[in-house]
């Protein structure tokens, strides 16, 4: 699974230092109601669930990961978490959440995702691949999207554009040397070092994190 011990860690810290997940909760709760339902699929180590959970929405939060759903329990201290694969997902919520999770366009994936959703699907997709803005590659996923929910005439939905700072703080320059190790492979350590940052004692790997949210209401499509 792609969460391991170090993954967990980085990915944790990457959290507690910036304000990321609390913008993107600030942002879906402008989309969402406190009297409807909401499952996320895919969490992950469910940060924004969490603050979604505590915010008073009613949310319950899966992954196929195991070690992940611990990890968010560990951290988070919510009952809201539970191991589930989101291909075989029976269970129906108002609305169905994605975050950097899913692949709409993809295979029958919308129709699959829309069929568990009472009222609409919300999914968060990166406008680009790996960090700082000079190594970074724009992702096709948005644009895919938009192109696939563009067949569907009948089909009511919207776009709208985040973006929040995800720097990536790193304890040493060994440990910046793993992070980019295993994130992007030993290939590209010599460019991405050359932008680890140390001001004021604080090393860190920027990360302006640029995503597109998309916001799909249940009519109009066939299911």
């Amino acid at each position: 699974m792609w969460w391991s011990e170090e993954r967990i860690r980085w990915y944790e810290r990457a959290s507690n230092a910036t304000g990321f997940h609390r913008a993107l909760a600030n942002v879906l709760e402008e989309c969402i109601t406190k009297e409807e339902s909401i499952l996320e699929l895919g969490c992950g180590l469910g940060y924004v669930s969490a603050l979604l959970a505590m915010d008073g929405y009613a949310i319950k939060a899966t992954d196929i990961d195991k070690r992940a759903i611990e990890e968010a329990r560990r951290i988070h201290k919510l009952d809201i978490f539970s191991t589930l694969d989101a291909e075989k997902v029976e269970d129906e919520a108002d609305v169905i959440l994605l975050l950097y999770f899913g692949r709409i366009s993809e295979n029958d994936n919308l129709h699959h995702y829309l069929s568990h959703a009472h009222k609409r699907l919300i999914a968060v997709i990166s406008e680009h691949r790996g960090q700082s803005k000079e190594l970074r590659k724009n992702s096709e996923e948005p644009a895919k999207t938009e192109n696939h929910l563009k067949r569907f005439d009948a089909l009511r939905w919207e776009r709208i554009a985040f973006n929040a700072s995800f720097d990536q703080p790193l304890s040493s320059y060994d440990d910046a040397a793993a992070y980019i190790e295993t994130m992007y492979g030993r290939e590209r350590m010599a460019e991405y070092m050359r932008y680890v940052r140390n001001e004021d004692g604080r090393l860190y790997l920027p990360n302006e994190k640029h995503s597109s949210i998309f916001i799909i209401d249940k009519g109009g499509i066939a299911q």
